[in-house]
């Protein structure tokens, strides 16, 4: 975390925080310093990454700069060291979870076998010392519960609990990653218990389009299934499963283990207010070169390079003459938190509706001034785009050379008459995203009565309980296949192969989306596998993080990346999908891709459950049993129930 604050004229004070939440800063700034909102500016340039920790929780570091700032009367710029970074900042929710479910023996059906007629699950958050966002992550957990899965009894219940540790705070995929690893939990036992493997439940239980989520929101545009029997068809999943088996059956102390696990991920951010974005757009009226101030903080996920594309596209113009300028709240003020895979397609279709004001205003312009002047008058000017539409041309991005004129673009002697004419090359547009309008219907919140008093809080009595939560935007739906090798005697585990189908739509650039994909793939991998989190458990320090860097906080490594790992993008106009509609709320048909993938990471933590329970059924050990994430080498070596008898059996 780092933040420069700079003192300026008139008691105002400009910030540059490394965050992803520019409304929030602003928030924090002026009401630190006492100051109206119009006192402060916040300026944030590309940030390396944010992943969910810098955004409310940066409201530490730039408060702190701001009143260094106004103290001591210049400029002061604070980067905190990685270890106090680390400590301070909170971290994903813990989560521990009960769940019950019912599913058909087929002893009256045969063909209902597997079946999932009832679900129960109850979760408890760790929220840390006060709540910061829990109480968001809490709905975006609830919202998801079901996953991929049409379930006909579905109850799900959430507590977040306060504790003596730094406050947890959002992460991407926003508790999605605990909360599907606690249900597909339920779908590995359900399926052990009935002999069965968890693929064959999972994929019995699939939703399909015009299915209602437990929670009341109509899979309008679902196509799940379809989905994975193609995850299943560019994987060989037969082929790989007949292998492991062949390879179990042959190796007794190195075992192979297989697991596709399918996502649905609702999108948006459940609250309405903020499905929102504004865009500015300014030509240059000397050269057509064009700013567009956006909302969104560029943190290396692509966003500058895909509102660039848009813009391009709609305006019908070369990439290289649009600037994407960052976030700043003295143009675009009140900009909704870059997070929740949002960011991107939010400020996208705000450059885009903002774009189309602008192209219809001069094509408007353009052809006024052909009826007033005359078609040869125009081509004279270099304006007249109109002649050069036909068969695929380059319309008002063509180049000529009029008489007595440099060569140039059309767009650009058009651009320099309009100036000339008083039109208006500003424009400015707030896009309303749509599709997640409508309140979630079938969501509870607990009575007065149920309300626990923490010791040493005074709660509000007479509080009211609840709060608006709105459906999700949209759906992508995606799934895994992992093969994992587990060394029974160590605990050591390698990765052999991940072939992971995101659904994008239709993708607006490939190299970035993949790019995603597999940084969140991987990242979910470290949070499942190797990133524990260990705080001093009883003393002065009680709570404190002891794993507050890498050297005890074990990240990614090259050890940890899959030894075969491919990506695919569905295809989208696959014959299997042909009859399903297109979302008309996603960016030209381009859906979200932050947060997702990383749950997908799933499929190698149930590969190693499944290599560790072939081991397990093999020293007759009973196949359901306790396995945590992460799943580190001692957490392995714990669920491999090694003892000197099963040493001394060869």
């Amino acid at each position: 975390q780092g933040c420069i604050a700079i003192p300026t004229d008139e008691g105002r004070i400009t910030m540059r925080p490394s965050t992803q939440s520019p409304m929030e800063m602003h928030q924090t700034t002026a009401m630190a310093l006492g100051l109206q909102y119009n006192h402060v500016e916040v300026d944030v340039a590309p940030v390396g990454g944010g992943f969910g920790g810098k955004t409310e929780q940066t409201r530490f570091v730039t408060g702190a700069t701001a009143v260094a700032a106004k103290a001591t009367k210049r400029p002061v710029r604070l980067a905190v060291p990685r270890a106090e970074d680390t400590a301070m900042i909170g971290k994903r929710h813990a989560y521990y979870g009960q769940y019950q479910i019912a599913v058909d023996t087929g002893e009256i059906r045969k063909e209902d076998r597997g079946i999932i007629h009832g679900f129960q699950v109850k979760l408890w958050g760790n929220g840390g010392a006060f709540y910061d966002c829990s109480f968001i992550v809490s709905n975006c957990i609830q919202l998801r519960t079901d996953n991929a899965y049409q379930i006909k009894n579905f109850q799900s219940q959430i507590d977040v609990c306060r504790t003596n540790t730094a406050p947890s705070t959002a992460m991407r995929s926003f508790g999605d990653v605990q909360g599907k690893n606690i249900i597909e939990n339920a779908m590995d036992d359900a399926a052990v218990s009935l002999g069965m493997t968890p693929e064959e439940i999972r994929e019995k239980n699939l939703y399909d389009i015009g299915d209602v989520t437990p929670f009341g929101q109509a899979l309008t545009y679902c196509y799940m299934k379809q989905v994975w029997d193609y995850v299943k068809k560019v994987s060989k999943y037969d082929d790989k499963r007949a292998k492991i088996n062949d390879f179990n059956k042959e190796n007794k102390w190195v075992k192979r283990g297989i697991s596709i696990i399918p996502v649905k991920y609702g999108s948006g951010y459940n609250l309405v207010q903020l499905e929102q974005a504004a865009a500015v757009v300014v030509v240059n009226q000397a050269d057509g070169t064009i700013v567009i101030h956006q909302p969104g903080v560029e943190i290396g996920q692509g966003l500058a390079t895909q509102s660039q594309q848009v813009a391009a596209y709609v305006l019908g113009i070369p990439m290289e003459m649009i600037f994407i300028d960052n976030a700043k709240t003295n143009i675009i003020p009140n900009p909704t938190s870059t997070g929740g895979s949002t960011g991107t397609p939010y400020a996208a279709e705000a450059v885009k509706q903002t774009c189309e004001q602008l192209r219809s205003r001069l094509m408007e312009f353009g052809y006024q001034l052909l009826k007033d002047h005359g078609d040869e008058w125009c081509k004279e000017q270099g304006i007249d785009f109109w002649n050069y539409t036909a068969d695929g041309g380059d319309g008002w991005a063509t180049v000529v050379e009029p008489p007595h004129k440099h060569k140039g673009m059309i767009w650009q002697f058009l651009v320099q008459i309009a100036y000339a004419k008083r039109v208006n090359l500003v424009t400015s547009f707030t896009a309303k995203i749509r599709g997640g309008e409508a309140p979630i219907p079938a969501m509870t919140f607990k009575t007065e009565a149920d309300q626990p008093d923490i010791p040493g809080i005074e709660r509000i009595k007479d509080a009211k309980l609840g709060g608006g939560v709105d459906s999700f935007v949209g759906f992508t739906y995606s799934a895994a296949c992992s093969v994992a090798e587990v060394d029974i005697l160590t605990g050591e585990v390698k990765i052999i192969s991940s072939d992971i189908v995101y659904d994008m739509g239709w993708s607006m650039n490939p190299a970035l989306d993949i790019g995603q994909v597999e940084g969140a793939f991987v990242q979910g991998i470290g949070y499942l596998l190797t990133e524990k989190l260990v705080f001093e458990p009883e003393g002065e320090y009680t709570g404190r993080l002891n794993t507050d860097n890498t050297w005890r906080y074990k990240i990614p490594a090259i050890t940890t990346i899959p030894l075969e790992m491919n990506t695919y993008l569905f295809p989208r106009g696959e014959a299997s999908v042909a009859s399903i509609p297109e979302d008309t709320n996603d960016i030209f048909s381009a859906k979200e891709v932050g947060e997702p993938p990383l749950v997908l990471a799933n499929s190698v933590f149930f590969a190693i459950k499944a290599a560790i329970r072939a081991s397990r059924i093999e020293r007759d050990l009973n196949p359901l049993f306790q396995f945590d994430a992460p799943a580190t080498v001692q957490e392995v070596r714990k669920a491999c129930e090694i003892n000197e008898e099963h040493l001394g059996n060869g």
